[in-house]
């Protein structure tokens, strides 16, 4: 697998990717409290 990114829209897909991921981590987090 290539990890460099290679284009803006690849970039963006992947740092969102990355914000989904926290995201659904705090929200279970919440939800287990």
């Amino acid at each position: 697998m290539n990890t460099l990114v290679k284009t803006p829209r690849e970039k963006q897909d992947f740092f969102q990717g990355i914000v989904d991921r926290e995201k659904a981590k705090r929200a279970q987090s919440k939800r287990l409290r």
